[in-house]
């Protein structure tokens, strides 16, 4: 029985690039030289996935931009492209289709691949029969909303959904495609 769209259930976002129409332009390269704004150098969409593409495409993140501004809140970021003060920033997919209606004059980029929400993992060094334990007691609760719901309000989600292999296939082939050391990163 097909889900209805009320039920849906949204396991990921993807993000958008919101370039200025003053570029006459939606490929990542027009960042080089430009202003580019974010919310902060913490947030996933205007900073760290932006990042992502900009090494994609062989500019630095830190130095390719002239200039970086910080915003306090999407609405008035994108004004600020739409205006010309910026040339790109980025927002997630669902916050740009808030905002669409709010702002005119930008030219909305190609979505990225969806970036999932809440996952759940442990390490390895977790033994094996607890592993194995685990695995069995999280698929049987993502089959039961009822037996869930004290791990789905500890969490902060709405469902917990198992992982088929090849879910992050994608994610994995973007990651590689940056050129990004992950290793360098650390814990």
């Amino acid at each position: 029985e097909p889900i209805e769209p009320a039920e849906m259930l949204y396991v990921g976002d993807a993000g958008v690039l919101i370039f200025s129409p003053r570029l006459n332009s939606t490929s990542v390269a027009a960042i080089q030289g430009g202003v580019f704004c974010r919310l902060g150098y913490d947030d996933f969409y205007s900073w760290l996935l932006p990042s992502l593409l900009m090494a994609q495409n062989g500019i630095d993140a830190q130095h390719g931009p002239a200039q970086i501004i910080d915003y306090d809140d999407e609405l008035a970021m994108v004004q600020a492209v739409a205006d010309g003060d910026c040339a790109v920033t980025g927002l997630s997919q669902f916050t740009w289709d808030a905002l669409s209606d709010q702002v005119s004059g930008v030219v909305v980029g190609q979505p990225t691949i969806a970036f999932s929400y809440g996952v759940f993992t442990y390490p390895l060094e977790v033994g094996l029969g607890v592993r194995l334990t685990l695995n069995e007691q999280l698929a049987l609760m993502a089959e039961d909303d009822f037996d869930s719901r004290p791990l789905r309000l500890l969490l902060g989600q709405d469902a917990i959904v198992p992982v088929d292999e090849g879910d992050f296939d994608a994610l994995e082939a973007f990651m590689e495609s940056t050129g990004f050391d992950f290793d360098q990163i650390g814990d």
